[in-house]
């Protein structure tokens, strides 16, 4: 059997398929457990809707685990060859060349949220399964593709899965480098909170999921500091506005696993605010976080050879009436 070629003849069929599950929006905007038909709200519903009517049309055997998770199924035999892929993505942001709903093909490459990680991985492992049924090779052992609805935001999607299911006794995750990776980071979210009094900022936000590098970040100050800020933006060749009282500024949203491949807006915002003010808030955020991707700063920078650097990302910042709420996440290596 060719099975390069029979991909090639196949190809087409993957581009709908995956076109199709690419134009559903599955971020995660509230997670509700009350809400048994979509806990993880109507666009990851669908999404899963879809990829089991795929498996079902296609003569595989299909299961739904309390719209929390599914399976599509093949083979037979006592051990479960699994397959972990993912539904949900991550918030598409802002400044898309392509609409990130829309799965344009340019040049022979799809542009997607999700084309990469995990949709189009997922399905790429759905039509081997498809290939390999239809070519009529009886399999010894069960294989599931596993099909998950919220990796990007707590995995509650799998811990419902396995109460259900068995642990497969063997498998991967199309969700990584080709052709294999053996090990992973461990992930830490943590919140930093307090309470500060100041002068100058009335109000900080920026970010949403610990898992994203936050693209924007605004804050409403209690002195005019418009000419200050524009000529911040000029000097260092900076993307921001003005809107009233609110002065925001533009970064590069990147995933947190490679938060040097980003612009943090948080960073720029407080790196313009400490030149005009003393606030502790800000001295913290200077000393312990500015421009540092890699935890230096706070002391927990570590490089593995295989793993290589420690990953720190400053996620999210919320300050209003003297409170606040920081955000980050770490991606550690062993040792």
């Amino acid at each position: 059997m060719d099975w390069l070629k029979e991909a090639q003849k196949a190809r087409r069929e993957y581009l709908d398929k995956t076109n199709k599950l690419l134009k559903i929006p599955t971020v995660l905007e509230k997670f509700d457990e009350s809400n048994y038909d979509a806990p993880f709200g109507a666009p990851i519903r669908d999404a899963l809707d879809l990829m089991l009517e795929y498996g079902k049309k296609d003569g595989f055997i299909t299961k739904n685990i309390d719209n929390y998770a599914g399976h599509i199924e093949m083979g037979g035999g006592d051990e479960v060859v699994g397959i972990l892929g993912h539904l949900d993505v991550v918030p598409a942001g802002e400044k898309w060349t392509y609409p990130p709903f829309a799965a344009s093909l340019v040049d022979g490459r799809v542009y997607a949220r999700g084309a990469m990680d995990d949709k189009g991985p997922t399905m790429a492992a759905y039509m081997a399964m498809k290939l390999v049924k239809d070519s009529g090779i009886v399999l010894n052992k069960k294989v599931r593709l596993i099909l998950g609805c919220d990796e990007e935001s707590g995995m509650r999607c799998i811990n419902r899965y396995l109460e259900v299911e068995k642990m497969p006794d063997l498998g991967f995750a199309p969700d990584a480098e080709f052709p294999l990776i053996y090990g992973e980071k461990g992930i830490y979210s943590f919140d930093i909170v307090g309470n500060v009094s100041d002068d100058l900022i009335i109000s900080i936000n920026a970010g949403d999921r610990y898992n994203v590098v936050p693209e924007s970040c605004e804050v409403v100050l209690s002195k005019d500091l418009r000419r200050e800020f524009t000529e911040y933006l000029a000097l260092n060749n900076y993307q921001g506005e003005i809107k009233g009282d609110k002065y925001v500024i533009y970064g590069k949203s990147a995933h947190a696993a490679w938060p040097h491949l980003g612009l943090n807006a948080i960073f720029l915002m407080v790196d313009f605010l400490k030149r005009h003010t003393k606030s502790s808030l800000v001295s913290f955020l200077d000393n312990y976080f500015l421009f540092d991707t890699l935890g230096i700063k706070i002391g927990i920078d570590h490089n593995d050879a295989e793993m290589k650097e420690l990953t720190l990302n400053l996620a999210k910042i919320n300050f209003m009436d003297e409170e606040f709420r920081i955000g980050c996440n770490i991606r550690y290596p062993k040792g």
